[in-house]
């Protein structure tokens, strides 16, 4: 599956005070909502014709640069090098395992693991993702 849209929705709100969201690549992603994917997994459940199948569960359209727009707020994008980023965690006090999982997911976002974009969403639930967009303006109301 795709990155969850409320994660980095939380990282972005996290940054907003500081007005810069941080990573090793600016992240080109079809978020995907938890609720699509439980969505998704209950269609799967629910229905026949799934042996052997591979589902990768995404957002309809692969982004990036949403984030300041739907929060109204500046929030720039700083690329850091990865032994930059790891010092940082570190700083902030973070257990190993975590900063591994943080740097993870970003080499994902900068190998472009995040940049696809399937209809196995819809096919499995019977309704499109929502768009990151809503989710995004749901998020800063």
């Amino acid at each position: 599956m795709n990155y969850y849209a409320e994660a980095i929705i939380k990282e972005a709100q996290m940054s907003l005070a500081h007005g810069v969201l941080t990573g090793l690549t600016e992240n080109k992603v079809a978020f995907l909502s938890r609720d699509d994917l439980a969505a998704a997994a209950a269609g799967l459940l629910v229905s026949e014709g799934h042996n052997g199948a591979i589902y990768t569960g995404t957002g309809s359209v692969s982004m990036t640069g949403a984030i300041a727009k739907a929060s109204g707020k500046p929030l720039a994008f700083m690329t850091l090098p990865l032994e930059m980023l790891q010092g940082q965690l570190q700083q902030m006090g973070l257990p190993t395992d975590v900063i591994t999982s943080i740097v993870s997911i970003q080499q994902n976002f900068s190998n472009g693991d995040f940049d696809i974009v399937t209809g196995d969403i819809e096919k499995l639930s019977g309704q499109p993702p929502q768009s990151f967009e809503s989710i995004l303006a749901t998020a800063f109301q």
